[in-house]
């Protein structure tokens, strides 16, 4: 059954993956909708109905198995005028009672599914459901950000950690907390993973605003890292500190320059790493050579 669920999921999912977020999480719920809908107002309370009815039916037929047993059993003495033992008056009258409940319980079932054919013809969400969902989910995306200190931010925050996790599962069969997933080293490997394969658009957009307006502009980023550094080479990674906003990772590296093909001394550069919640990834906020 899990496995039928995951496959399910993952069969939406897998489309909407190249798609940003929130908009991703907004394209899911809205195909859910109806489904959510559909099942609640048609599937489930045809399947409660159809069930009360096979137990009616069950217990109908234990019952007057029993029942008949019970006559097979007292017919000699009932032939001889023999008194019955009173328990098996009671037997038989529990064996009744159970039998009048549950053909009850099944005309309940079958009464309230045609209440609620009949008041909720229309199994479908009406359409402001949805523009609601399209205006409101995107508000508390964009907005979360800064309010993510209060307790409203946290229970989004908490929301769209659970979103994640969902994704994970779905894909992976693992169900992981992300958006802290990546880990500060990890990031610092892809940053400069991505500087080699000089997709440098990619690596400038691992930027802070705050990094970026103390550095340089993307053409003075170019000039540096496209036509000077023809390969960074790691060294070594150091986790300094970390919470769930900011990391400090210590950093051993050396380039490798294009102009002469050598490679410069080791450095090491102290790394301050923000998380921003928009891009769901660390961000370089600065950076400060120590050796």
């Amino acid at each position: 059954m899990i496995d039928l669920l995951q496959a399910i999921v993952r069969t939406i999912l897998e489309p909407l993956l190249p798609l940003p977020m929130p908009l991703r999480l907004l394209v899911f719920i809205l195909i859910l909708m109806p489904v959510f809908s559909w099942l609640t107002w048609r599937a489930f309370p045809w399947l409660l109905t159809q069930l009360s009815q096979l137990i009616f039916i069950g217990v109908e037929v234990i019952a007057k198995s029993l029942l008949l047993l019970e006559y097979f059993f007292s017919k000699k003495s009932r032939i001889h005028g023999s008194q019955l033992p009173e328990s098996v008056y009671l037997i038989g009258d529990l064996l009744g009672a159970i039998v009048v409940f549950f053909y009850k319980t099944k005309q309940q079932f079958k009464k309230a599914l045609d209440y609620i054919l009949k008041k909720n013809k229309r199994w479908m969400p009406h359409a402001r459901w949805f523009v609601v969902t399209a205006i409101l989910l995107p508000f508390i995306w964009f907005v979360r950000p800064s309010i993510e200190e209060t307790q409203l931010g946290k229970l989004f925050s908490s929301g769209f950690n659970f979103w994640y996790s969902l994704e994970a599962w779905a894909m992976t069969g693992k169900w992981r907390p992300y958006p802290l997933s990546l880990s500060p080293e990890q990031f610092i490997r892809n940053y400069f993973s991505t500087i080699n394969q000089g997709d440098y658009k990619k690596a400038w957009n691992l930027l802070s605003d705050h990094y970026k307006s103390n550095k340089s502009d993307y053409n003075s980023y170019l000039k540096w890292w496209r036509d000077q550094v023809k390969q960074v080479n790691i060294d070594q990674i150091k986790l300094i500190s970390k919470n769930n906003k900011s990391a400090i990772v210590e950093v051993h590296l050396q380039f490798l320059m294009r102009p002469n093909g050598r490679f410069t001394k080791p450095e090491i550069v102290h790394y301050e790493l923000v998380w921003d919640s928009q891009k769901d990834t660390w961000v370089f906020y600065g950076g400060e050579s120590v050796q």
